[in-house]
């Protein structure tokens, strides 16, 4: 999928990906807005899933449902921080 978002050798500016999923992961949405891109995946079965947030879960009223009681660990995203930018950095090049 990356591939073809990146080396498509058109003069096309693509900002957006749109896809049907069984099932997705986090790294997919952090790599895709890493390198630029808005990740718009339909989601199947979305209502098993959880998302991460950073602060109170009712900022966010619409989405309570959705919203992990699992707190995010910021600490642990800035340890590896410079190798999730090493990362998208290897595949942008």
């Amino acid at each position: 999928m990356l591939d073809g978002l990146l080396y498509h050798e058109s003069d096309l500016e693509i900002r957006e990906h749109y896809t049907d999923t069984a099932d997705f992961t986090d790294h997919v949405f952090a790599l895709m807005h890493l390198l630029g891109f808005a990740f718009c995946p339909r989601i199947r079965d979305i209502h098993d899933k959880k998302l991460f947030i950073k602060g109170k879960a009712d900022q966010y009223p619409a989405l309570q449902s959705l919203i992990s009681t699992t707190n995010l660990n910021l600490k642990e995203i800035e340890i590896h921080w410079r190798e999730v930018l090493r990362l998208a950095t290897s595949i942008k090049q």
